[in-house]
Order: C-alpha cells, then sequence, then structure tokens
C-alpha cells in the first residue's frame, strides 16, 4: 500500500490514519494466523471476511485518489491469500478457498463503496483539524 503524501497541509494527519490502517493490517495478519478457536459453524466465517476486507479497503481508500486505491485493493487482495496460504502451513488452521474468494469481494465491496461515492472521512477530519490548528 502506497504511503500518504508528505508534502501537504495534512501530512500528519494522513501519515496517523496510514499508521493506524497498518496496525488493523497486523491485527487481521496476526488474528488470521494464531492458534485461535474456530468459529462455530462452517461457513460463518466468510460474512467476517467480506467485512473485514470492506472495511480495510474503506480506510485505505480515504487516503484519496483512483491509483491509491487500486494499489490498496491489489495489496489487499494479495493479503488475503496469503494469510490463506500461511495457514495451509500452521498445523491449527487450515486453507480455505472461499476464505480467498470472500477477503476478495469485501476488497471488490470497499472499493465500490469509497469515496467518492461515499464520504471521505479523513477529509472531512482534515477540515476539521485543520481549521482548529489555524484557528
Amino acid at each position: 500500500m502506497a504511503a500518504p503524501d508528505a508534502g501537504t497541509a495534512p501530512a500528519r494527519l494522513r501519515r496517523v490514519w496510514f499508521a493506524a490502517g497498518l496496525a488493523l493490517v497486523a491485527a487481521v495478519v496476526w488474528l488470521s494466523l494464531a492458534p485461535l478457536p474456530a468459529p462455530p459453524g462452517e461457513h460463518t466465517d466468510k460474512l467476517e471476511h467480506l467485512v473485514t476486507y470492506a472495511f480495510l479497503m474503506l480506510w485505505f481508500a480515504q487516503l484519496g485518489g483512483a491509483r491509491r486505491g487500486l494499489v490498496a485493493a491489489a495489496a489487499l487482495v494479495a493479503l488475503g491469500a496469503g494469510i490463506e496460504l500461511l495457514q495451509a502451513l500452521t498445523p491449527y488452521r487450515r486453507m480455505d478457498p472461499a476464505d480467498m474468494v470472500a477477503n476478495a469481494l469485501g476488497v471488490a465491496l470497499g472499493l465500490l463503496a469509497a469515496p467518492p461515492r461515499t464520504p471521505n472521512v479523513l477529509e472531512r477530519l482534515e477540515r476539521r483539524f485543520g481549521r482548529r490548528a489555524a484557528g
């Protein structure tokens, strides 16, 4: 995922947003690879995969730009596939191609729901806090 531009006035907030996003990604990686008990039900986790990756895509889409959004989408799809492949190497997890599909669909949904179709939360925060810092 491309790092935010450093030369703009709200660059500090963008860096914090990007860093928080990386922390979310780290949490997803840990939760996906840790020896945690499996959720009840055979396919109940597919909705969790879909929602998680849609949220991650929406998070990174706030950083703006079509190119950045596509880079983030590709990175998140690769992340989801990579995690599934790593799960196959553990004795306590199993790889599930349906999880890869749910992850990719979540990324696609997040990309479709991203700005400009929905409000850009980061831009709103920049305006709000930018005014406070200037005033």
